[in-house]
């Protein structure tokens, strides 16, 4: 799923998906603060990823790079300006829902 500590003691992890040929994915993977979940989908030319933190857990999402050129971008709902190329990056406190458009 692309789960790793980031800062030590798990004040932070990074979740950076390796999508490859898959069509979905979904995981838990287990950390001393809590369940970290992720599942994500790919569509013709949409990428959906959702991803939840336990309470106190930081988190960075890194958007695949076969996602890219994103054309829009929506996080729990809300349009968000792309302003990077490759390797946008967001911030994660609890639960995020993400969808890209490419």
């Amino acid at each position: 799923m692309g789960v790793t500590p980031s800062k030590p003691g798990f004040e932070e992890v990074l979740i950076s998906p390796q999508v490859c040929d898959l069509k979905r994915a979904k995981g838990t993977w287990l950390s001393p603060k809590g369940n970290i979940i992720v599942k994500w989908e790919r569509m013709q030319d949409i990428f959906k990823i959702e991803c939840q933190l336990p309470k106190g857990l930081k988190g960075k999402l890194i958007l695949p790079s076969e996602v890219f050129p994103i054309k829009t971008l929506k996080i729990n709902g809300r349009k968000v300006e792309v302003k990077r190329l490759k390797g946008e990056i967001i911030q994660i406190f609890g639960s995020v829902k993400c969808e890209v458009v490419y």
